[in-house]
């Protein structure tokens, strides 16, 4: 193989046209985004997004609700978001990670599927 035919696959592969492209995550105002922290503990925290800008996001980050005591297993309060109690407005930029999470004041955080944590 010529040299001259090397640097062409090379160049090639560089071609916009033949890139995989990454699926465009879709933000809507209104979806809750969970997460959850801690060492030794786990703490729970929700956000809704309140504006969807060009490049960023705003949330809002909301207050826990208590939905049961213990949960199946003993260990821990479950929780939901409190929709009506927010604590502070975050700015963040829209990016997604690999495994689908959003970073939030801190925390990584997945759309939210109902469920109490």
């Amino acid at each position: 193989m010529k040299k001259t035919a090397f640097y062409q696959i090379i160049a090639n592969v560089a071609d916009e046209s033949l890139r995989i492209a990454a699926p465009i995550p879709e933000f809507k105002v209104g979806d809750v985004y969970a997460g959850t922290w801690g060492y030794s503990m786990t703490l729970a925290k929700f956000a809704v997004i309140t504006q969807v800008l060009p490049k960023s996001l705003k949330f809002d980050i909301l207050e826990n609700q208590t939905v049961s005591s213990v949960d199946p297993n003993g260990f821990m309060p479950r929780v939901v978001p409190n929709m009506h109690r927010k604590k502070k407005t975050v700015t963040v930029r829209a990016k997604i990670d690999s495994y689908g999470y959003i970073k939030v004041d801190g925390c990584l955080m997945k759309k939210w599927d109902g469920k109490p944590i």
